[in-house]
């Protein structure tokens, strides 16, 4: 529970099951992250090596996060929460008055 724990860890781990994901195409991916919350999320992701970066030098230097074997073997048990979510998100967000979450 501690991986998954948060309002942003199950749309991260959604968004790189479909491949490396640059920081910029993270935070576009998810409505209402705030860049230093999603920087936050990637370093614990890391620690716990979930996560890993990759990083290469040229004129723009770029950063791309993916799922290590470990991280992608949380995809079948992600799934069904993520799922659920989609589901019934936007009732629970009516009743309870949260913002609008990635869907």
């Amino acid at each position: 529970m501690l991986v998954i724990q948060g309002k942003w860890r199950l749309p991260i781990l959604r968004l790189l099951e479909d491949g490396p994901q640059r920081t910029g195409q993270l935070v576009r991916g998810m409505d209402g992250i705030a860049k230093n919350r999603l920087n936050e999320n990637m370093r614990e992701l890391l620690k716990m090596g979930i996560v890993t970066k990759r990083s290469s030098q040229g004129r723009i230097p770029r950063v791309e996060y993916f799922l290590t074997p470990r991280g992608a073997s949380l995809t079948e048990a992600t799934q069904g929460l993520y799922d659920w979510g989609v589901r019934h998100g936007v009732r629970i967000r009516r009743r309870t008055g949260y913002r609008r979450v990635p869907d």
